[in-house]
């Protein structure tokens, strides 16, 4: 488990569900969007990890993460990085029946 994971309160035992998506800017593949499942803490984490290759270009970005909840038609947990050169991104969402991860990177 990383330190940014740590830090968000991640639970050791979640592990990823459902596929990984991806964001891009404009054309450019520049982001992994993952959703993950704590079944000890109950608990639906959002995910980003922006690629190096991205990020080398020291080009500041704004990112939004969150769990989508299909059943509520919106986005659970949501967190905004302005301006931000960060790799790794964590929320947590409440568990809900019917989720996805979303991320942004306008």
């Amino acid at each position: 488990m990383s330190v940014r994971a740590l830090e968000a309160g991640v639970c050791a035992d979640a592990y990823q569900i459902g596929t990984t998506s991806y964001a891009y800017r404009g054309t450019e593949k520049i982001a992994s969007v993952k959703q993950f499942y704590s079944p000890e803490c109950d608990e639906n984490y959002g995910y980003v990890w922006v690629w190096k290759s991205f990020l080398d270009k020291q080009i500041k970005f704004d990112l939004q993460v969150g769990v989508w909840s299909y059943d509520r038609s919106t986005l659970l947990g949501v967190r905004r990085e302005y301006d931000s050169l960060n790799q790794e991104f964590w929320v947590t969402a409440p568990t809900l029946s019917t989720t996805a991860p979303r991320g942004t990177a306008p």
